[in-house]
């Protein structure tokens, strides 16, 4: 067994909380397969994602490389959504939850990842709204590199600068607090005007557009005042096609149930 190559990628399931994983990856090593696969789930609400990670052997030098994390969110026997994500983007498993659960509603920015060409790069990642299902039945996903947005830049604190005055004096305190959870792909939660009464909302990243839009408590995008519009050139009810919300209130308390990858090779896609 080549041990600096298993630790390597030992670090690379326990930065994700996988460590429960490592004596099959060292099993799987040492019997020299050409590849594997390993599966963990996790629930952290009344949903479960189950993930598929996938390694395979050098052809030439007895070293294996994490490639991929094949993602499913399920309810019961019910598959969500599905994705696969290149494990070189560095996402967390609450990450690609976010975005298996909200859709092109989230965006995941990440500095230093790499292209197939082992160049790195920063770009957020979230779902291409409008190419909603690969023939497999998986998620699209886009990166949206630093390059997109060089004629009109994205900046989280200059975009949150151009809300309403209403919703900046709620997180004026709260800026760095802001920013990570629209970083990690989490919605903030704000109070939103409805006819003049404040309502439960949230503030989350369009990264197609490059701004942070309003959404209602259902996570359905809310329009800005005219005056708001006019500085950021555009209605956010104008911008990237929306997936429907998973309304996690309504969701049933989750059964223990097998690995949908180990015992379901068949892709079933987003369910509508």
């Amino acid at each position: 067994m080549n041990i600096e190559n298993f630790e390597y990628l030992q670090k690379q399931l326990e930065k994700r909380g996988w460590e429960e994983l490592n004596p099959q990856l060292a099993e799987h090593i040492a019997q020299g397969k050409e590849s594997f696969d390993l599966y963990i789930s996790q629930s952290p609400d009344p949903l479960t994602i189950d993930y598929e990670l996938k390694f395979r052997k050098h052809a030439e030098h007895p070293f294996y490389y994490f490639n991929r994390i094949n993602a499913a969110l399920s309810e019961g026997d019910q598959v969500l959504a599905e994705a696969s994500f290149r494990e070189s983007w560095n996402l967390m498993p609450e990450e690609m939850y976010q975005i298996l659960k909200y859709g092109n509603k989230v965006a995941v920015y990440k500095e230093g990842i790499k292209n197939e060409a082992g160049e790195p790069f920063n770009a957020w990642i979230t779902v291409n709204a409008d190419i909603p299902l690969t023939e497999e039945g998986l998620l699209n996903l886009n990166t949206y590199h630093d390059k997109y947005y060089k004629k009109y830049p994205f900046n989280l604190d200059n975009s949150l600068s151009k809300l309403p005055d209403y919703i900046k004096e709620q997180i004026k305190n709260d800026f760095a607090d802001v920013i990570a959870h629209l970083k990690h792909g989490i919605p903030y939660p704000v109070n939103v005007d409805k006819a003049g009464t404040l309502e439960p909302g949230f503030l989350s990243v369009n990264a197609k557009v490059g701004r942070v839009d309003l959404f209602n408590a259902n996570m359905e995008p809310l329009a800005l005042p005219e005056k708001t519009e006019m500085k950021q050139s555009g209605n956010l009810s104008n911008g990237a096609e929306q997936q429907p919300a998973i309304d996690g209130e309504k969701k049933k308390p989750q059964q223990v149930r097998p690995n949908h990858f180990k015992n379901n090779k068949q892709s079933r896609g987003l369910s509508r």
